[in-house]
């Protein structure tokens, strides 16, 4: 969560970018006037170089989410270390402000004690569940939306895996936001 004393929240998308959904994404947000926060997998990057530009272009905050998607509780701190600074090198000409999210959420004690000086860590309160493909729109609407408080740190996806339910509810979900007098900024 985020501290404020209003109704600020943040949404935030991870896995991108991805040609046909990350382009997408940025419509929307564009069509509310609402800014986000793309936590950009490294791979990623490099293979959509002209989405990227285009996030940061249009004023989005842009994180690091790893440069393959490891997961943290597998994955050794020296190789997860050297995987993140790959991944930073690719957003390195997009300012990112060192925002780092873990994959799956998942950090080893001995990564966040010696990842923290670096990074600003980055979690979330609400999660979409945009990438399951066993719930409905309904369900996952009203889930995020019954979850929302002032300070959220909303979390979608802008991948394939996720496509179906993010485009059947992202805008809904913005526009009752709004509706709510909540404020959208990008961390």
């Amino acid at each position: 969560m985020i501290e404020t004393d209003t109704k600020d929240v943040s949404l935030t998308f991870d896995d991108g970018p991805v040609a046909g959904v990350t382009d997408w994404v940025l419509r929307v947000l564009q069509d509310f006037d609402v800014r986000a926060t793309f936590f950009c997998v490294g791979e990623n990057v490099l293979n959509q170089p002209d989405l990227i530009q285009k996030i940061a272009e249009e004023g989005h905050s842009i994180g690091n989410h790893t440069h393959n998607h490891l997961n943290g509780w597998t994955t050794s701190f020296e190789k997860y270390h050297a995987n993140i600074m790959k991944c930073e090198e690719a957003l390195a000409p997009f300012n990112t402000g060192r925002l780092l999210r873990p994959p799956f959420g998942k950090l080893q004690p001995l990564h966040i004690r010696k990842l923290k000086n670096e990074f600003e860590i980055v979690m979330w309160n609400v999660l979409a569940g945009d990438y399951r493909p066993d719930v409905d729109t309904a369900t996952c609407l009203n889930g995020c939306l019954d979850a929302v408080s002032a300070g959220s740190i909303i979390l979608f996806h802008d991948s394939m895996k996720a496509c179906r339910l993010l485009k059947a509810m992202l805008p809904e979900f913005i526009e009752k936001l709004l509706k709510q007098d909540y404020t959208f900024t990008p961390l």
